[in-house]
């Protein structure tokens, strides 16, 4: 393997064109026909053109939706369309099987991928300037035709007017200056945050040091195998209506202190432990009125179970090519159906889950459902309001006598006349905070 960005200019170009052409990756990408345009300038000779490419590829490399993680535009493009696509091999490795044909066609994508990881812009500028360079070495042809005559008469000899522009077979070569944008922006290191961050960050330091790509396949491969492929190696929580799109990072959060309804937490936390570890998968049906945190409590699970997905529907019809696409994954995932009629879905829903799916559902009815567990969450009584007011304004740092602090939660009720919730002992508690009580 050459390195690219060390060869002379006419030596990189006829290493860089095949490559480009064999790889499947780069061949479905966006900056491909910027690349193939820059190469095809090159090997005309036009200067100009050449670097018009130059710049639309820069362009392509600097808007990409790709990941900043290597400091050179280069690289992070190299490294998303391997590590955070789902092409054909990722897909099959998270699934548990890779066909020889997908391993052995990865494996040369990937000795095409390391040898083009050695490609710098500054290589690339180098082809321009060879050929600017080979403009300005060019022997003086075109002289106007008063010059051309001038030196027949003098010369004694005969002369022949220039050929007009549609008998040119060349345009003139460009020899002014041109300026580049440079590739590399920086130091290697995260910026966001991804959920297999622990592992991709390895991955990519592995490659990074070392343009032998195909020599890391298994590494790849077992990375897929855990972790999953595209969207799932970025974010835990999602939505599905017609397709799968990731919920704000803001939808999982731990539940603020202090803890309402603990007992109902360790029965939600026991049965997702036992389904994570592959031991029994007991889907659950929260019931209760609104506030009462059920949601939030469930959205707070994929932040403290880091291997658990979330997604989250209201769509019973399609169902299929969800799981169809969960069960594709090495991951455990929480189907949330939020705040819905239990007799809504459909028990034969049941036939679809892979196992690795586990059903939840919120309601505000009290309901039973055969196939699931049943966790309460019924209204604050008083005492068990103003506890937790309480408890919400101590977290807070916040001091207050009991008598005021009962007064305060005899009057939220009264002027409320609703039921005593969670949401309305947190809005109440931060009532109070900002009064001073």
């Amino acid at each position: 393997m050459r390195d690219l960005k060390d060869c002379e200019p006419r030596e990189a170009f006829a290493l860089i064109a095949p490559l480009v052409s064999q790889s499947m990756l780069l061949r479905e990408s966006d900056c491909v026909q910027s690349l193939r345009a820059f190469l095809a300038a090159v090997n005309a000779g036009d200067a100009l053109l050449a670097s018009d490419a130059y710049h639309e590829l820069t362009a392509c490399l600097l808007h990409a939706p790709v990941r900043r993680v290597s400091g050179d535009l280069w690289h992070d493009y190299l490294l998303h369309l391997l590590l955070c696509t789902p092409h054909a091999f990722a897909r099959q490795a998270a699934s548990g099987f890779v066909e020889e044909a997908a391993y052995s066609a990865m494996r040369t994508e990937l000795v095409v991928l390391g040898s083009l990881s050695t490609l710098t812009g500054a290589a690339l500028v180098r082809m321009i300037e060879g050929r600017l360079q080979a403009a300005r070495l060019k022997p003086r042809q075109a002289r106007d035709n008063i010059e051309l005559f001038s030196t027949a008469v003098w010369s004694g000899g005969s002369a022949r007017a220039l050929p007009t522009p549609e008998e040119k077979q060349t345009p003139a070569a460009f020899t002014g200056e041109l300026h580049f944008h440079n590739w590399h922006y920086g130091e290697p290191g995260l910026h966001d945050s991804y959920a297999a961050d622990e592992a991709l960050e390895e991955i990519y330091a592995r490659l990074l040091e070392n343009p032998l790509w195909e020599e890391r396949i298994e590494d790849i491969r077992c990375f897929f195998a855990s972790y999953g492929c595209g969207l799932f190696l970025k974010c835990r929580a999602f939505r599905y209506e017609d397709r799968l799109t990731p919920l704000p990072d803001t939808a999982i959060a731990p539940l603020p202190e202090p803890v309402c309804f603990i007992e109902q937490r360790e029965q939600l936390t026991d049965a997702l432990i036992r389904f994570m570890q592959g031991e029994c998968t007991t889907h659950l049906l929260l019931y209760g009125p609104a506030g009462m945190g059920k949601t939030a409590q469930l959205l707070s699970l994929p932040y403290e179970l880091p291997e658990l997905r979330l997604v989250e529907t209201h769509a019973v019809s399609g169902l299929d090519a969800l799981c169809t696409l969960l069960a594709s994954q090495p991951l455990k995932f929480l189907l949330l159906f939020d705040d819905v009629l239990p007799g809504s879905i459909p028990t034969d829903i049941l036939h679809l889950l892979p196992p690795n799916v586990l059903v939840a559902l919120t309601t505000r009815q009290n309901a039973t459902l055969e196939w699931a567990q049943r966790i309460a969450f019924p209204p604050l009584k008083a005492e068990a309001f103003t506890r937790f007011v309480a408890a919400v304004l101590e977290e807070k740092m916040v001091l207050c006598d009991r008598a005021s602090l009962q007064n305060a939660c005899v009057d939220h009720q009264v002027d409320a006349r609703d039921q005593l919730s969670v949401s309305a002992a947190l809005r109440l508690a931060e009532r109070l905070r900002v009064q001073g009580l």
